[in-house]
């Protein structure tokens, strides 16, 4: 890898990066971020993906999370990730 790394060592040490925010990655956890996007384009969209339903809960009006949630659930089944489709089932059961 470019920082050095083998690929096992990225692996570790980006399984915290993938669960904070991108911004408040570091100068070093961007970097790895980068390179393991590069190596796995799929992971960064699920990623953003994720980013994007964690950031539904921040939502201050109801009415707002309610619709940003039915959007994020039909790009969801768009994107066909089986580990997603999961929450617009169980979204429709509660």
């Amino acid at each position: 890898m470019v920082n050095g790394d083998t690929l096992k060592q990225l692996l570790t040490r980006c399984r915290y990066i993938l669960a904070k925010k991108p911004s408040k990655w570091t100068i070093n956890q961007k970097q790895r971020a980068d390179i393991l996007f590069e190596q796995y384009p799929v992971l960064e969209e699920v990623c953003h993906h994720n980013m994007e339903f964690r950031n539904i809960y921040e939502d201050k009006t109801l009415l707002n999370a309610k619709e940003r949630f039915e959007c994020w659930i039909t790009k969801s089944l768009d994107q066909q990730t089986k580990e997603f489709n999961t929450a617009h089932i169980q979204s429709k059961i509660t």
